[in-house]
């Protein structure tokens, strides 16, 4: 399996069969997350490679 970029990603929306947020990538992967900090949490570690809880609080620039 290839690493993850950000342009994989299509699009980011509200999950329409339930709670929570789906992130569909270009090739029709979906990852369903609960909640809404954990969408940034994600966002950071696949842009970095790594991350942080201060990477969410602005403790960091991240």
């Amino acid at each position: 399996m290839s690493e993850i970029k950000l342009e994989d990603i299509r699009e980011i929306t509200k999950n329409t069969q339930g709670k929570g947020y789906s992130i569909i990538f270009n090739d029709n992967r979906v990852i369903i997350l609960y909640k809404k900090r954990t969408i940034a949490a994600l966002l950071t570690l696949i842009r970095y490679g790594e991350g942080c809880e201060s990477d969410l609080t602005n403790a960091t620039n991240n």
